[in-house]
C-alpha cells in the first residue's frame, strides 16, 4: 500500500488565481461592450467596486492583455481644429478628383496618385552599431 502511494503521480495545485472564474467572465462581458474600457486602471476599480476584488493594476494588465488578448476601447487623437463637414467635402470632392484626373491625364498610362503624411517618418534616421 505504501509503495503504491509513492509510485503514483500526484499534481500539484498550483497558484490559485487572483480573480476567480465567474468574476473572469464578467470581466469577459463588460470587454465586449460597445463602449468597452479606455484604460486597465478603470478596470481595476470597476473590479473593486462591482465584484469587490482588490488587485493590482499589473494583475488586470496582464490578464486583458495577455491571457484575454482583449483591446481597450480607445478613440483614436483627433485635432480640435478638425471639421467633420469640410472632411466629408474633402472625401466626395477626392473621388470625383481622381476621375477627372484619369480621364484627361491617363491616356494609355496609369495614374499615379501620391499622398503626403505629416508626421515626418522619413526624417527619422536609422540606427546603426558604433
Amino acid at each position: 500500500m505504501e509503495l503504491r502511494s509513492l509510485l503514483s503521480i500526484k499534481k500539484a495545485p498550483g497558484k490559485t488565481p487572483h480573480i476567480p472564474p465567474s468574476v473572469r467572465e464578467k470581466l469577459i462581458k463588460k470587454l465586449q461592450e460597445p463602449q468597452g474600457e479606455t484604460s486597465y486602471g478603470k478596470l481595476q476599480l470597476w473590479l473593486e467596486k462591482e465584484c469587490g476584488i482588490k488587485v493590482s493594476y499589473k494583475v488586470v494588465h496582464d490578464l486583458v492583455h495577455y491571457k484575454l488578448k482583449a483591446d481597450l476601447k480607445v478613440p483614436k487623437p483627433q485635432s480640435d481644429k478638425a471639421n467633420e463637414e469640410v472632411q466629408a467635402s474633402f472625401k466626395k470632392k477626392l473621388c470625383e478628383l481622381i476621375k477627372v484626373m484619369i480621364k484627361y491625364f491617363g491616356n494609355s498610362k496609369p495614374v499615379r496618385i501620391w499622398c503626403q503624411d505629416e508626421s515626418r517618418f522619413g526624417l527619422i534616421t536609422m540606427r546603426r552599431a558604433e
